[in-house]
């Protein structure tokens, strides 16, 4: 008799699963009643720099089901990729030569170095995450929970994310601990690391940190697209990627701080900065990385992460690595922009013909619309809201 009851326990237990995941795989096919599908609408917001009239924020692609989003994404950079390579569309006019190092007056470059200087623990913060994220004996349950629990924003922001219709919890996540196990450890580490420099060009005026959330989501796709494209190439470091995509406008957020939201606010090329300030946001990286002691690489890169659109690759004083580094970051910045604006993008800058020896653009390509990728795209627009 308790072989027969239990025999039937058993059956019953196979058939409610099987029940409940028959109509968790239909709410993935049509969407459940929290998240309904709609048309996705793409994240306004500028790639390389803020809106010319900052808009309130739009939907972003996490706002829908994960391989809705996912086909959305995936569509706008197949649609319009081919922006970045010369030949799909026509070229640029003319366009000047932005100020080099060294071509800045005297008292603009005093005054932005008195902003660098101000940000004296830059260096040190910077060692202190970068040490944190590639601890290979660093745990969720330790040093990394309490990282999170100590400050209610970050864990509230975290929250948030798992709870996302990205994540497609069947039930809410109250446990920040439970929150953090979702997210897992690289994700963790690497959230932590750009929300920790990001504290550092917070400010008391609401406008001036919406620019600085508009250039640090930018910043933040660049850098996760660098890594991801580290195998363009043999021999690139993903981790210095990493940290080039997310440096890569360092003298925006130090320009911004520099003249304020209400000058800035505009979002100005960087033909506009030579114009209106006397100087541009790639000398300002190179004057701020040099000072916090970076390496020749990282401050050679980042000083010409536009040149790939305004110098012939033989004009370039760099050798064949730093060439390799530089194309990938000038590609990964150009993502970054489609996906935050898809057919919106007025920014896009192709390549010069002259570099198109060095790309296999199938293979660019290909790895733009790598599904790790876009996933990886989607997790960090989820965390972005």
């Amino acid at each position: 008799m308790k072989t027969f009851l239990a025999v039937i326990l058993f059956l019953a237990i196979l058939v409610f699963a099987a029940l409940y995941w028959q109509v968790r795989r239909e709410q993935s096919r049509t969407g459940s009643s929290k998240a309904p599908r709609k048309p996705p609408r793409r994240v306004t917001g500028s790639g390389g720099a803020p809106p010319r009239a900052m808009p309130a924020a739009a939907a972003p692609f996490h706002e829908f089901q994960a391989d809705d989003s996912k086909r959305a994404l995936k569509k706008i950079l197949q649609d319009h990729i081919g922006r970045i390579f010369p030949g799909d569309v026509e070229p640029p006019g003319n366009r000047l030569s932005p100020l080099a190092h060294g071509e800045a007056q005297r008292h603009i470059v005093d005054a932005v170095m008195a902003e660098v200087k101000a940000l004296k623990n830059f260096r040190s913060v910077h060692r202190q995450l970068q040490k944190m994220i590639h601890d290979p004996a660093l745990q969720i349950g330790s040093e990394l929970s309490k990282m999170v629990t100590s400050d209610p924003v970050l864990a509230a922001k975290i929250l948030n994310t798992v709870n996302s219709p990205y994540y497609g919890m069947p039930q809410k996540v109250d446990s920040v601990g439970h929150a953090l196990l979702l997210l897992g450890i690289v994700q963790l580490r690497e959230i932590l690391y750009r929300n920790g420099l990001l504290k550092l060009f917070r400010s008391e005026d609401p406008v001036q940190n919406e620019i600085v959330e508009a250039l640090w989501r930018h910043a933040t796709l660049t850098s996760i697209c660098t890594s991801h494209l580290h195998g363009l190439y043999a021999g690139l470091d993903r981790g210095t990627l990493f940290t080039m995509g997310l440096l890569h406008d360092i003298g925006k957020l130090i320009l911004l701080k520099w003249v304020g939201a209400e000058r800035y606010s505009c979002g100005p090329t960087i033909d506009e900065e030579d114009a209106v300030f006397g100087i541009n946001h790639a000398i300002i990286g190179r004057m701020a990385l040099e000072s916090w002691g970076f390496s020749d690489l990282m401050v050679s890169v980042i000083e010409q992460h536009h040149a790939p659109s305004l110098c012939e690759a033989n004009g370039l004083d760099m050798d064949a690595q730093k060439k390799k580094y530089l194309i990938v970051l000038f590609f990964a910045d150009q993502l970054a922009k489609l996906m935050l604006n898809g057919e919106e993008s007025s920014d896009i800058r192709p390549f010069l013909p002259s570099y198109l020896p060095m790309i296999d653009c199938q293979r660019f390509r290909d790895g733009s619309v790598d599904d790790v990728l876009l996933s990886s795209i989607l997790q960090s627009e989820a965390f972005a809201e």
